[in-house]
């Protein structure tokens, strides 16, 4: 699914997105490592793509 950029937005700050995020963190979570785990994640509005980060390394 893509969103456009108000739904983003509008993603992020919804807590039932980020709940559903965090319960499927949870779950990847109890198969890992300490030292694996996601302690702490962020929604952000922009779509990451190979494009769009290597244009932020510079």
């Amino acid at each position: 699914m893509r969103l456009t950029e108000p739904n983003r937005a509008a993603v992020r700050r919804d807590e039932y997105a980020r709940a559903w995020v965090e319960g499927h963190i949870e779950n990847v979570n109890r198969a890992l490592e300490p030292h694996e785990r996601i302690e702490r994640f962020e929604l952000v509005p922009t779509e990451w793509t190979p494009r769009t980060t290597s244009s932020r390394r510079r």
